[in-house]
């Protein structure tokens, strides 16, 4: 592991060659007082460095002036992900209760970093979801619980001839399905609300679809679904069997 930032409140210059001897040195675990510190994952108090031959730093401090240093862990979802460590030029017996107000600094450090992993991380999920949704050949429509529209991607919005401004938090069986099955739809969603049973979700079924204009046409539908926090929310996968039908019934044809 390499420094990655340092900061004094003295004179920069006095200080270069002990900072250009952390900026250069890598401490792999057990190793110096920053690997010391991240395979123990425990505070360090070293009283006089000079004398502290272990501290891979020694020469560099004794000769810009540090004397006494003071290394603990940076702590993220319960692993040591940095090590922030003090240093003065003078001699600095251990103090508990300043120990305990930088392992608090810590903890907090901690804390930032592990919000920016998890803001991190939600935005290569939600970048991946986008990708998905725009490159995904078949209309991929997602509604909530009351089965109005939240997500309905590229394909869906070529399908169905609709474009996403124009349905989300619309019903999506006013859009989508013919008006005669539209209260099967609203019953079938109802009834796996109450009781988590359906012969749709999950399985490959193919329906009756109806595009913007009216126009009715093939469809093959997988629906799945996802809870978020105390939610539901439903995804149909839906392929525009058109065509497929089309050329199932010419090679009918040519066969008779």
């Amino acid at each position: 592991h390499n420094a990655t930032g340092l900061w004094h409140c003295e004179d920069p210059k006095r200080f270069a060659p002990f900072i250009d001897a952390t900026k250069k040195m890598s401490f792999k675990k057990g190793i110096g007082m920053p690997g010391r510190i991240l395979e123990s994952c425990q505070p360090e108090w070293i009283r006089n460095i000079p004398e502290t031959h272990d501290f891979l730093r020694h020469k560099a401090a004794g000769d810009v002036g540090i004397v006494s240093g003071f290394g603990m862990p940076v702590l993220a979802q319960e692993k040591v992900v940095g090590v922030l460590e003090f240093f003065s030029t003078k001699i600095a017996e251990q103090d508990e209760s300043l120990q305990q107000a930088m392992i608090q600094i810590g903890t907090q450090s901690g804390r930032v970093i592990e919000r920016e992993q998890n803001r991190k991380e939600l935005e290569i999920n939600e970048k991946r979801k986008a990708s998905i949704l725009t490159t995904a050949r078949d209309a991929l429509i997602t509604i909530d619980e009351e089965g109005h529209v939240v997500e309905f991607n590229p394909a869906a919005e070529t399908i169905f001839g609709y474009h996403l401004e124009n349905v989300r938090g619309k019903e999506l069986a006013t859009l989508i399905i013919p008006a005669r099955s539209r209260q099967k739809h609203r019953d079938a969603m109802a009834r796996y609300l109450k009781t988590g049973k359906s012969k749709i979700v999950g399985n490959r079924i193919e329906v009756t679809a109806m595009r913007a204009g009216g126009q009715e046409f093939p469809a093959e539908v997988t629906i799945g679904t996802l809870k978020v926090e105390d939610a539901r929310l439903f995804t149909a996968f839906i392929r525009d069997l058109t065509e497929q039908k089309r050329a199932e019934e010419n090679f009918r044809k040519l066969s008779l």
